[in-house]
């Protein structure tokens, strides 16, 4: 299975489980945005996308719910399911810390990216909570 994560922001990043590769993008604008997730997901091919849902600040909901949808719909036309993750209890499932900071989780991924370590923090809760069945999304 290979699973494709996203962190979204104004630097997004991606990481792909099963082709173990991973890197930060910048888009001008949405239409951009859209273009290199099309190419991403038919590069990458995954069978699950996995997004974090914004959690404060009016801006920053917009600004990612329109990522999120873009990438809603791409996924759509590929068959691929999207599954929006919580930030917060990634880190207390994977960290045991829900108030982990950003070092702590490139640390614990010996990362340099933190975009890139919340990418894999994300792919890892999914191992342990998703795929075992345990998590119902809020």
């Amino acid at each position: 299975m290979n699973i494709l994560s996203f962190d979204l922001g104004k630097t997004n990043a991606y990481y792909s489980s099963s082709k173990k590769i991973g890197a930060e993008f910048e888009c001008k604008d949405l239409f951009d945005f859209s273009r290199v997730i099309s190419q991403l997901l038919k590069k990458l091919s995954p069978n699950v996308v996995l997004v974090p849902f914004p959690v404060r600040y009016y801006n920053v909901f917009a600004r990612h719910y329109e990522k999120i949808g873009i990438i809603k719909l791409h996924a759509i036309d590929n068959n691929i399911i999207v599954i929006e993750v919580n930030d917060k209890r990634c880190k207390k499932v994977v960290l045991g810390n829900g108030n982990a900071n950003k070092e702590d989780v490139k640390h614990h991924f010996c990362e340099k990216s933190e975009h890139i370590a919340d990418c894999m923090l994300f792919q890892k809760f999914y191992e342990l909570e998703i795929k075992q069945g345990n998590y119902v999304e809020q």
